[in-house]
């Protein structure tokens, strides 16, 4: 089966976009977030990923969008004031035995056989949404690359370093992190590589 085939079938396993659907949302910042914890207004907005941007005294922005999945959640997205390029996924895969976060544009297509490369693998596969819960201590679809229960080794596509901040999930439905591309890779050690089919 090829990489875009077991994407379609395992995108419900462990993919994380926040739920961005059709309900007006404040624009993402054109500059990088300015203020620790600047948030929009959103109740319950305290996740384990603000919690460890807060001990670190990281700037990030939050950003509240309706928890509802959509299945043209790009195009919402951009509908509503957040560039498509800027707005990333989570997904959680297994190299090896060994689980790692993959942080790639939530308009493209991963690739496991570039993942299992990044990490100089022979192969990866996506990891059981029962075990991403176990594991991350999130939803399977509202997974955050920062607060992991169980510490991870992150991976970001490169096209991240070619934007001033992206937005990622927070770790709750209906949030979204936006963060400078550098600040994740030095707080959480990250590896860059290409992680999408061309």
């Amino acid at each position: 089966m090829s990489d875009v085939e077991k994407r379609k079938t395992k995108a419900g396993k462990a993919s994380a976009t926040g739920g961005t659907k059709r309900t007006k949302v404040s624009a993402a910042s054109k500059a990088a977030p300015d203020k620790v914890g600047s948030t929009t207004k959103a109740s319950g907005s305290t996740t384990p990923a603000t919690k460890v941007l807060g001990r670190a005294g990281i700037a990030y922005a939050l950003h509240a969008c309706p928890p509802e999945a959509d299945a043209d959640k790009v195009a919402a997205a951009e509908d509503y004031g957040i560039p498509a390029r800027r707005l990333f996924e989570t997904l959680v895969v297994k190299v090896e035995d060994e689980n790692l976060i993959a942080v790639v544009p939530a308009r493209s297509i991963m690739s496991l056989s570039a993942v299992a490369a990044a990490v100089g693998a022979r192969s990866a596969d996506y990891t059981d949404a029962d075990e991403v819960v176990r594991i991350t201590g999130y939803a399977a679809d509202s997974v955050s690359p920062l607060g992991s229960k169980t510490p991870l080794g992150l991976l970001l596509d490169t096209s991240a370093m070619e934007q001033p901040t992206i937005l990622v999930p927070a770790g709750r439905q209906g949030l979204l992190l936006e963060l400078i591309p550098d600040q994740l890779i030095n707080l959480l050690r990250a590896r860059t590589a290409p992680l999408c089919v061309s």
